[in-house]
């Protein structure tokens, strides 16, 4: 079968011959509230990363960060957004070993594991106007789960390249 005149659509990938999702250029939201954003400022000032453990039950319902991945962590106050880019760095109790303080919660028996964060680019500081392309995408508050659109990523990385 000749594919040179299949088009597949932007962000598309064909896998196993299933066309699928291609998540790669996506981005995740995450939204920190004052505290969370206060524990996150402080872990990247002392440790130069920020780290948590995020998961659930079954894991396979869940979409969540994989190593090199990049993550926006959001924090609002006011009528202004505070912004981080992260790089994903390293998924799993092993591969965090080496940044986690609380070596006791390391194979924690439970439905979680550590995800370690690293900052590429920000802050930046914005006013909530800026950002209304967020408003009806899918921002997640307990862990990076949810992609955004095509559309809201692409605007969140035009973002940072104007102010970075």
């Amino acid at each position: 079968m000749n594919h040179t005149n299949i088009k597949t659509p932007p962000f598309a990938i064909i896998k196993d011959g299933d066309l699928m999702e291609d998540t790669s250029k996506l981005l995740r939201v995450l939204e920190f509230n004052y505290t969370e954003h206060e524990e996150f400022i402080d872990s990247l000032n002392s440790k130069g990363c920020y780290y948590a453990r995020y998961g659930g039950f079954p894991p396979w319902e869940y979409t969540l960060p994989e190593k090199g991945d990049n993550v926006v962590f959001l924090h609002r106050f006011g009528n202004n957004a505070q912004l981080y880019m992260m790089h994903c760095i390293a998924v799993g109790d092993d591969d965090a070993a080496y940044f986690v303080d609380e070596k006791e919660y390391l194979h924690a028996v439970d439905d979680c594991c550590y995800y370690v964060f690293t900052l590429i680019k920000g802050s930046i500081f914005v006013t909530k106007d800026m950002i209304e392309f967020l408003n009806g995408e899918k921002i997640n508050d307990y862990h990076p789960e949810d992609f955004l659109s095509e559309e809201a990523s692409i605007a969140l990385r035009n973002l940072f390249e104007q102010f970075n």
